[in-house]
């Protein structure tokens, strides 16, 4: 249960980090470098794939399709503009707005996967079955601060979000 979609959601952050950092080398090499330079500086994807396979390998079939449904999730960037806009209007102005959304984006998502994690764990601590239910979620979150984990989690407005 828990260990194994914590090692999901590290594994699926680290694979969008290496799929950015890729993408971004290959910008910068087709204008800094020869092709053959390029190449030498590119993540190995076999390598890559290879250790993807050997981290899904000890995973059950409930835990495969929590991670797919993970995997194909997001927050769309008009919803976070949205929210960041609500929250502080001047961080709207900075200088890459599509590079902090798609950072926040990520951040967000890997919340999501906690508190997630956390609802089912709350589940097991009152031997409960079933679908999440948002009390699981409350509750999940309302540890989340109590353990520290929430930066500023004194900030009355972020309660109002669950």
């Amino acid at each position: 249960g828990g260990a194994g979609e914590k090692k999901m959601v590290a594994l699926d952050v680290q694979m969008e980090m290496a799929q950015k950092a890729m993408s971004r080398q290959q910008e910068n090499n087709a204008t800094d470098q020869t092709e053959q330079e390029a190449d030498d500086d590119l993540i190995d994807m076999d390598e890559f794939r290879r250790f993807e396979e050997a981290q899904m390998a000890g995973i059950s079939e409930a835990q495969m399709h929590r991670y797919e449904y993970f995997r194909r999730s997001g927050i769309k960037k008009a919803k976070m503009d949205k929210l960041i806009t609500a929250y502080d209007p001047g961080l709207t102005k900075l200088l890459d707005k599509d590079s902090f959304l798609i950072a926040l984006n990520g951040v967000a998502k890997v919340f999501v996967g906690e508190m997630v994690e956390a609802g089912k764990e709350v589940m097991q601590d009152r031997d409960e079955d079933g679908p999440l239910k948002p009390h699981h979620l409350r509750e999940a979150f309302r540890r989340y601060k109590r353990d520290g984990r929430f930066p500023g989690s004194e900030m009355a407005s972020w309660n109002s979000f669950l």
